[in-house]
């Protein structure tokens, strides 16, 4: 379930940044998911970035 929210998370930012990071709607669409991550985690706003964060350092060391 933490894989499928963070999986569009990381979606969702990287067309907000092709956006020029001036969509709200994407911006917006972001808090929401990382908020739904919070939520399933049982965690905090901070758990749940670190978690995101996480993740995206599992995923640059299988690129790698």
């Amino acid at each position: 379930m933490h894989k499928h929210i963070i999986n569009k998370l990381i979606l969702v930012a990287g067309a907000w940044n092709n956006s020029g990071q001036k969509d709200k709607r994407l911006e917006l669409q972001f808090n929401s998911l990382l908020n739904e991550l919070r939520i399933a985690a049982g965690t905090t706003p901070e758990g749940a970035v670190q978690l995101l964060l996480t993740e995206l350092g599992e995923t640059e060391a299988m690129t790698a």
